[in-house]
């Protein structure tokens, strides 16, 4: 009985150990945020770039990301707040020139500093031009510290549905229509 015991206190105590050193997050996560989103056809569209709160240090930033041209037309690219969230200046750039198409990069640094997540990265203003459906995914994640290592970061795509936009149906007179035309 007291050798169960003591077994049983002795187990308890190595898994307690194990628990304790292993650390309660997993890799650090990029995402697109919202992950789905709908919106009308012509209509203006922004999603996030985002860090979770495993990403520790982050200095430098380089990201490719993917899009349906057919679909999407990119609008604007804008730098996020986390970057400048340590006060630190930052520096942010963004093209669709000479990349793969329909593919975005966006770099950005926090000079001379670094700031940890969460928090968002960029935000991207597509607007809908067809109606259809849109992954907005990451082709290539490079995320850096102060020492210019590379923080290892799982991800997590986004899409976006272009929807038709609805034709309103209500009641009118032909001589209402027709004053519309004159």
């Amino acid at each position: 009985m007291l050798a169960t015991r003591l077994s049983a206190g002795l187990s308890l105590a190595l898994a307690l150990v194990i628990v304790a050193s292993t650390p309660a997050w997993g890799d650090p996560t990029i995402y697109i945020d919202p992950e789905e989103q709908w919106e009308y056809q012509f209509e203006f569209v922004a999603v996030n770039v985002v860090v979770n709160d495993e990403v520790l240090g982050l200095t430098g930033y380089d990201l490719l990301i993917d899009y349906d041209e057919a679909i999407l037309n990119l609008y604007d690219v804008m730098e996020g707040p986390l970057p400048s969230s340590g006060g630190a200046e930052t520096f942010f750039f963004w093209t669709d020139v000479g990349q793969p198409s329909d593919a975005i990069l966006i770099q950005g640094a926090v000079l001379g500093d670094s700031v940890n997540g969460a928090g968002v990265l960029a935000t991207i203003v597509f607007q809908g031009w067809v109606v259809g459906d849109s992954p907005v995914t990451f082709e290539d994640i490079d995320l850096r510290d102060l020492d210019n290592n590379q923080i290892p970061a799982g991800f997590a795509d986004g899409l976006i549905h272009v929807m038709e936009i609805p034709t309103p149906v209500t009641q009118a007179s032909w001589g209402r229509i027709k004053a519309l035309y004159d």
